[in-house]
């Protein structure tokens, strides 16, 4: 029976990933370079193609750990979720689960918490266009339309939240200084892509990251402030809230407001 192109590519994909030589009696000799010769060099750059979607993907993960557990990682990696997509944007999607799961990069599980903090600036920097709610627009609430309010953030806005200082290893490594032992220690960042399509990241205090969650989950502005009380003492509160949403709206991170249809 006729083979398809599609049991054809399928062949030489199982040559790439996995060395099978099925299709190896389908290519045509060709001058001095033998068969087998142009077949290796054709999956070496395959694979080599795959080690720098890693390294692109993951630069400071690369440097923390260094060259040898990289090689070790790209191996392993590579065999374990071998490219499922037409693009290659999604090829490391699963490398935090690899690293918290396979040892020996399991023993240390802030390599995981790092490469989990690089993937997430990916997608931040990736998300896609919307519009923003700036100041002018938040100042222009009349005062029965706040209770109700409730917040869309911008479609970049994530929260990185870890118990390792990951944050601080990634900040060192990327401006050329030895990085900061790795600890347990909680650290929550608000992450965003600005109006110059640069990502940018802060951290978050207990306050911040409080009000983050409960309009994330679609709670009111008056909702927000009655949990804020549990980290904000009573007279701090209404200062807290419109600094905290001040701050959100002067660096683009609010889409759109709703509430008060």
């Amino acid at each position: 029976m006729k083979e398809t192109l599609f049991e054809r590519q399928q062949q030489m994909m199982n040559y790439l990933l996995q060395g099978k030589p099925t299709i190896k009696d389908h290519i045509v000799q060709q001058g001095a370079i033998t068969v087998d010769t142009r077949l290796h060099i054709y999956r070496n750059a395959y694979q080599q193609r795959l080690r720098e979607t890693i390294d692109t993907d993951h630069p400071v993960t690369g440097v923390y750990i260094g060259d040898e557990l990289f090689d070790q990682l790209v191996q392993q990696y590579t065999i374990s979720y071998p490219s499922s997509y037409r693009s290659l944007r999604h090829f490391c999607d699963e490398l935090p689960s690899f690293l918290a799961d396979q040892e020996p990069f399991s023993e240390h599980p802030q390599i995981a918490e790092l490469a989990r903090f690089e993937r997430l600036l990916l997608t931040v920097f990736d998300a896609s266009d919307a519009p923003v709610i700036g100041l002018r627009e938040l100042s222009g609430l009349k005062a029965p339309d706040w209770p109700n309010m409730k917040i869309q953030f911008h479609p970049s806005v994530r929260v990185f939240e870890s118990p390792w200082n990951v944050v601080s290893v990634w900040q060192a490594i990327k401006d050329d200084l030895p990085p900061p032992n790795s600890l347990p220690s909680s650290e929550a960042c608000l992450l965003w892509r600005n109006q110059q399509r640069m990502t940018e990241f802060v951290h978050l205090n207990l306050p911040e990251l409080c009000m983050f969650r409960e309009f994330r989950q679609g709670s009111s502005f008056a909702q927000v402030c009655e949990a804020l009380l549990n980290v904000v003492p009573d007279d701090e509160l209404s200062a807290c809230a419109v600094n905290v949403l001040s701050k959100w709206a002067q660096h683009g991170l609010i889409g759109s407001l709703y509430g008060n249809e």
